[in-house]
């Protein structure tokens, strides 16, 4: 699959530049030379893969860790990924959705890396905190090249908020009724 037309959403720190590739081990298909950099299709899909592995009991964000964060729209070199929502990956590749979801990174970090070595630039696959299956996710691979910049860079929107509560019973704390973004 392609990538490069579209833009592609992103939520990170508000000191993290927009375009960052993360080494570290603690990201699904983190490349420990060169990292990789999480986006999704949607801006829903951004907010719940940032967000869904931070929820406190009873779908609980603190107001303050959603103001330390920004959305970014961003708009990726042309390159080719694989494409792990298409069902004849099984086949191509010997893939199940369980390289989705799973938390052993291990696996997912050793997968990424002979994706990469058989020539794809990243990974779409379906976001793991999406119950439903629906949210896209991609994790593009870093390459050395300087990235494209931000198309624009907001702090998180209270659309966004009331989406990801109405979609997902995710509450952020204390309410922002009357704060605009």
């Amino acid at each position: 699959m392609e990538l490069g037309a579209e833009s592609l959403w992103r939520v990170h720190a508000a000191e993290v530049a927009p375009w960052f590739f993360d080494s570290g081990p603690d990201g699904r298909f983190n490349l420990p030379d060169t990292g990789t950099c999480y986006l999704a299709e949607e801006h829903l899909g951004a907010f719940v893969e940032k967000f869904g592995r931070l929820l406190q009991p009873g779908g609980v964000i603190p107001e303050s860790l959603v103001d330390a964060q920004r959305l970014s729209s961003l708009r990726p070199p042309r390159t080719s990924v694989v494409d792990l929502t298409d069902a004849r990956i099984l086949g191509l590749a010997g893939l199940t959705a369980e390289i989705q979801t799973t938390t052993d990174y291990a696996v997912t970090q050793s997968w990424a890396l002979a994706l990469r070595d058989a020539g794809y630039a990243g990974i779409r696959y379906k976001a793991r905190h999406d119950p439903r299956g629906q949210l896209i996710s991609i994790a593009l691979f870093g390459s050395g090249k300087p990235p494209r910049t931000a198309v624009k860079t907001t702090a998180i929107p209270i659309d966004l908020i009331h989406e990801a509560s109405a979609t997902f019973a995710i509450t952020v704390l204390p309410r922002r009724h009357s704060r605009r973004r």
